[in-house]
């Protein structure tokens, strides 16, 4: 016999959950306050300027990148942090900002053995290509890598390759003058210029030419692909697990999810390939390539073989690629914009492209175009007004301090500066707001006339890890625009400066969101950021601005879908061949007379739908035959199931607008009903997820409220889902006014960055997904320390276990809305043509089963002779192997007196029902025989 009955397994079963919490939030709680205190007085950068809260923690920093503003607003509050506590101050618990002109080439310097320079982890995992050499952190590898490809890149090597880039111009050149001339068109101008920069790096590095400047609307899927990646850059930052979840999804899983990523996949994979014939020395692309590519520079070089490795080699080629595009285009679109907005300058920048080149069809090569002095002046203050990479690049000097005044930096911090306050310094640049190309001319001086105002420009960055392609840039502004503005007559179209000023940091400058650029850049006839226009035999270049730019979908994030509208003015009743939708149930069919998957998704909703009715039903029948009442939680999951057939209607008509066709196959009405219906059913979806867990919540505490600490946990959990669930209806209410201009862009109305909606309802959809596994794991915690037969518990843990089915449902919607967040730039008609209708799938399947996996557990725990539930527990039994449950049974005898738990062997007999609604309450569970 047990001598201390308080080890007694009574003991610990009672106190585990209690003492476990404590002990857990304890440790938690103490390490909180260990890490403020370090923080704020023992850090080696303690002493240094800044408010307290961004000392403390990371979230000030994401606060700023994610919710301020609608995000992307760090830069600004570093400036006006820099205000206020001087040209040195701490932004984060570990990281430095200077903001001091004469300063940044201290710390973006040359790398030597003495002095590593390496890059701080930071911006390291953001997009999934930590091994490439732009990414690589530490010196010595970084050097070692990047003097493999450096040759590819070199000034030599890039003026070689004039003429390649040249008839890529000239194809957009011809283009404009044969398809665009005096048609109307209209051309995005970021596009455009994206489209060369692609078409030119994919020849230069890879011998793979992409050819995108030949495609309709000089549409570059890679390159959009690429935009919407460096959209989801703050949250990849800041909650780099989801760089992991993404990663960990198969290829063609994702290309399915986020088909606007498929031309990033198919490019890692034709890539992939081509490196792997590389190191297996069987390329012939590479072998028959009239020049070298990046991949002859590394097998020619000394490279470790960690550094040769496919994957590797494959994060190379993606960075490359990606970071070709980006920058060059923006420049260069920021570049036509400010030409065109100042005829002065346009007349003056034409005067002296004819007065060098008589001839329009043979353009000046790059080393002559440098020449020219207005030109190069232009394009220096393009690159300045655009930043390049706008967002701070961190260095660590690893082995030794820097030394900034009377401010000594420890060695292995962080210390960063970046392009914005360099190029928005008043004292460098006078009214530096504005474009002023004569500050370039006549071979300008900064402050005191000690050093040329061009080392104050560091669009390219500077030091060791400068732009790799920096000559590649260089050829693509001077030839690019002496091309376009020689040969071509612009003029603006409906366009402000915030279309292209910097008011959004998303790792590159972004305008502010609200305009088409920043929120969908669709290819469509009246709503772009960046277009030439041609007007008669003037091409004209459109800037418009329509806030919001595209069409929402229910998660309030925007959608992509290429929206046409039939006219400017955006009579949507004007699109041709639109007869209005039918009266019958007949569901709309696409141009081939495919209906999509319409039939099978009302198929499959409605009959879950019939079957949480049912269930719903049984549960009433049972609970009057057994306690001759009905219970609070019955009548709540009663009002889910009834929000649950109401969203079921608004489902039907949103797969009846068109829903279940791709989007790009369905007109603009369909598209617009589609967003209508996705909005409306959005608050029905919600609440019927979240009345169903509070009808859970409440059976459980029901049945094991005596339990004290899963009381108090399941009361403030559930409190905490409908807090965030009436949050994200508030929030979705109060998208836009009028709510109208949810679905229909045409209204002129008030709206909230999506982002604010999106993240909560994400957040929602997080506490669904724990509910549902804590709603199962704490049961059967308490009923696997029950005294009963093996069988019989791994029955009825087994039913319990069923609710996890709704977790996987409720995961794979966090999943497809991860997907969507990396994904907010979208730009093609083919992104997410099935999104918005999978969506709505998924989510009356999973409220569906959520009503339905809810009421199973109370017809069992009634034990009412149901001869389905009967045989579904029978069956779960048998899987159970009999020597399982051999230990003794004893105390059966007294099991008769419950009908509830039969094989209970309980100290004090226990009612088969209560007086709050017939469930049953295991007061104390201890084994007989050993106490």
């Amino acid at each position: 016999m047990d001598r201390h009955p308080s080890f007694s397994r009574s003991f610990q079963y009672e106190h585990f959950g209690i003492i476990t919490i404590f002990a857990t939030t304890g440790l938690l709680a103490l390490y909180m306050i260990y890490l403020i205190i370090y923080r704020l007085y023992l850090s080696p950068i303690a002493k240094f300027p800044g408010p307290k809260l961004a000392a403390v923690t990371h979230w000030y920093e994401a606060y700023y990148d994610l919710v301020s503003n609608g995000g992307g607003q760090w830069t600004f509050q570093i400036q006006r942090l820099h205000e206020k506590y001087g040209p040195i101050i701490r932004i984060n618990p570990d990281e430095i900002h200077i903001d001091d002109v004469e300063y940044y080439d201290v710390v973006y310097c040359n790398s030597t053995s003495t002095r590593p320079i390496d890059k701080s982890e930071k911006f390291r995992y953001r997009f999934s290509v930590p091994e490439a050499t732009v990414q690589t952190g530490l010196a010595e590898v970084h050097r070692r890598r990047r003097a493999a490809i450096a040759p590819c890149f070199s000034k030599a090597r890039i003026k070689s390759r004039n003429n390649d880039l040249q008839a890529v111009v000239d194809g957009i050149s011809n283009r404009l003058t044969t398809e665009f001339a005096g048609t109307g068109k209209i051309i995005n101008v970021n596009f455009m210029w994206g489209a060369m920069a692609s078409d030119i790096i994919t020849e230069i590095a890879f011998a793979r030419p992409t050819d995108y400047s030949s495609a309709p609307n000089f549409t570059s899927p890679f390159a959009q692909a690429i935009a919407e990646a460096v959209g989801a850059s703050h949250v990849m930052t800041h909650f780099g697990i989801l760089v992991t979840a993404l990663n960990s999804i198969p290829d063609w899983v994702l290309a399915i999810l986020v088909p606007s990523f498929k031309p990033v996949l198919d490019f890692r994979k034709d890539m992939a390939h081509q490196i792997q014939e590389v190191l297996d020395g069987n390329n012939l692309a590479t072998k028959e390539a009239s020049h070298e590519t990046i991949f002859h520079d590394a097998l020619s070089a000394d490279l470790l073989p960690e550094d040769m490795t496919l994957s590797r080699m494959n994060q190379e080629s993606m960075a490359l690629h990606g970071g070709a595009v980006e920058t060059t285009s923006w420049a260069l679109t920021v570049a036509v914009f400010h030409i065109l907005d100042k005829p002065s300058i346009q007349a003056r920048l034409k005067a002296e492209l004819a007065n060098s080149m008589p001839d329009p069809t043979r353009i000046l090569p790059w080393n002559e175009l440098e020449e020219l002095p207005y030109l190069s002046a232009v394009i220096m203050e393009a690159l300045r007004l655009s930043f390049g990479s706008v967002q701070r690049l961190p260095r660590v000097n690893r082995l030794g301090t820097l030394q900034y005044k009377d401010w000594t930096i420890p060695p292995n911090t962080p210390v960063g500066m970046d392009a914005y306050h360099m190029h928005m310094n008043e004292k460098i640049f006078p009214g530096p707001t504005e474009f002023r190309p004569d500050r370039w001319l006549g071979n300008p001086k900064g402050p005191g006339g000690l050093r040329p105002l061009s080392a104050y420009m560091v669009a390219f960055s500077r030091g060791a890890r400068n732009c790799l392609g920096l000559n590649l840039a260089w050829m693509e502004l001077y030839v690019g625009l002496a091309t376009i503005f020689r040969r071509h007559d612009l003029q603006l179209f409906e366009t402000s400066r915030e279309d292209v000023d910097f008011i959004v940091d998303l790792a590159k400058p972004m305008p502010k969101w609200g305009s088409p650029y920043a929120a969908s850049m669709e290819i469509t006839q009246s709503r772009q950021f960046a277009m030439l226009r041609w007007c008669g035999s003037v091409v004209r270049s459109s800037l418009t601005l329509h806030e919001g730019g595209g069409i929402t979908n229910a998660t309030g994030y925007p959608e992509s879908h290429g929206y046409i509208m039939p006219a400017v003015s955006g009579d949507c009743a004007a699109v041709e061949g639109f007869k209005g939708f039918p009266d019958s149930l007949a569901l709309p069919v696409d141009s081939t007379g495919h209906t999509g998957f319409g039939n099978a998704s009302l198929g499959i909703t409605w009959t879950l739908v019939a079957l949480a009715i049912i269930t719903v039903a049984a549960r009433f029948l049972i609970r009057k035959r057994s306690s001759n009442k009905w219970d609070s939680s019955d009548w709540i999951m009663l009002l889910a199931l009834v929000v649950q057939i109401i969203f079921q209607a608004m489902y039907m008509e949103l797969v009846w607008s068109g829903g279940s066709l791709p989007f790009d196959k369905i007109n603009a009405i369909q598209r617009l009903n589609t967003s209508k219906w996705g909005w409306i059913s959005a608050s029905p979806s919600i609440l019927t997820s979240c009345i169903a867990r509070i009808s859970i919540a409440i059976l459980l505490v029901r049945i094991f409220g005596v339990q004290k600490w899963l009381k108090r946990y399941l009361i403030s959990f559930t409190a905490l889902v409908t807090l965030m669930s009436l949050l994200s209806i508030i929030f979705l209410a109060a998208q836009c006014d009028p709510w109208e201009g949810l679905w229909d862009r045409t209204i002129i109305a008030k709206r909230w960055n999506p982002y604010i909606y999106a993240y909560t309802a994400l957040a929602t959809q997080f506490l669904y997904a724990i509910s549902d596994l804590t709603f199962v794991l704490w049961p059967v915690i308490i009923i696997f320390n029950l005294n009963m037969s093996a069988r019989r518990k791994g029955a009825i843990i087994g039913l319990i276990s069923l609710s996890l089915i709704t977790m996987g449902v409720v995961t794979l919607k966090i999943v497809m809305i991860l997907l969507r967040l990396t994904a907010p730039q979208a730009a093609t008609s083919i992104v997410s043509r099935y999104y918005q209708s999978i969506t709505n799938l998924v989510a009356s399947i999973e409220q569906s089963l959520v009503i339905i996996l809810g009421c199973v557990p109370t017809l069992k725990l009634h034990h009412i002779k149901v001869p389905t539930m009967h045989e579904v527990n029978s069956f779960m039994a048998s899987l159970v192997p009999t020597a399982l449950s051999s230990r003794s049974r004893q105390g059966s005898s007294h099991s008769s007196g419950t009908e509830n738990y039969q094989d209970l062997e309980l100290s004090h007999r226990v009612k088969a029902t209560d007086e709050e609604g017939g469930y049953i309450k295991p007061y104390s569970v201890t084994v007989k025989g050993r106490s």
